[in-house]
C-alpha cells in the first residue's frame, strides 16, 4: 500500500481520521505527536475499521516484554474474529528492539495490524520508524493553535450531540 504522506505535508486531524475510515488496513500505523487525545482517537479509528469483534492487546515499551508483543502480533485470538496490537510509549524502545520490530514488520500483513504510539515527534530516520513510514500509515498530531480551539470544541460537542454557547 502506498504511504499516505506527501513529502513533509502536515495533515489536520480531521483529514487523518477521514483517511483512516476509508483507506484499507495497513500492517503498521505510527501515531505520534503532542496531542494524546488525537492519538487515542486514531487508535479507535483503526479499531473501528477492523469491525466489532476485535481483541485488543496493549503493550507499553520499556515495561512489557517485546517477546510477548511479537507473540500477540499476528496470533489469532481465541475470543474474537480479529486482533489488534497496540504499542504505547514507543519512544522508549531500545535500538535492538527497533531492529527486531523492523525485521518482524517485513514478515507481517495487514490482517493483523500493529499500532505504534509515540508521545512527541518520531525520528523517521530510525530503523523501525522508517519501516512504518515506508510500509504503513504515519500521522503526526500537533497541539491545536489557540485560534483553532473554539472550532475544535464546537465539533467535539456536536459529535456528542450537545451545543456550546
Amino acid at each position: 500500500m502506498p504511504n499516505n504522506r506527501t513529502g513533509n505535508r502536515f495533515r489536520r486531524p480531521d483529514e487523518i481520521f477521514t483517511l483512516l475510515a476509508k483507506d484499507p488496513l495497513c500492517r503498521l500505523y505510527l501515531f505520534h505527536g503532542d496531542e494524546t487525545y488525537f492519538i487515542n482517537r486514531a487508535v479507535s479509528c483503526v479499531h473501528k475499521t477492523l469491525g466489532q469483534d476485535v481483541a485488543v492487546d496493549t503493550f507499553y515499551a520499556g515495561e512489557d516484554s517485546l517477546d510477548h508483543l511479537l507473540e500477540a502480533w499476528g496470533s489469532p485470538s481465541l475470543f474474537a474474529k480479529q486482533s489488534l496490537v497496540v504499542l504505547k510509549g514507543a519512544g522508549r524502545l531500545t535500538a535492538a528492539d527497533r531492529e527486531r520490530l523492523a525485521a518482524e514488520a517485513e514478515l507481517r500483513d495487514a490482517s493483523h495490524p500493529l499500532v505504534v504510539c509515540l508521545q512527541g515527534r518520531a525520528n523517521l530516520s530510525l530503523k523501525f520508524f522508517s519501516v512504518c513510514a515506508k510500509h504503513g500509515f504515519v500521522a503526526e498530531f500537533r497541539s491545536p493553535f489557540v485560534s483553532q480551539i473554539p472550532g475544535w470544541a464546537q465539533r467535539f460537542a456536536r459529535e456528542r450531540g450537545v451545543s456550546l454557547n
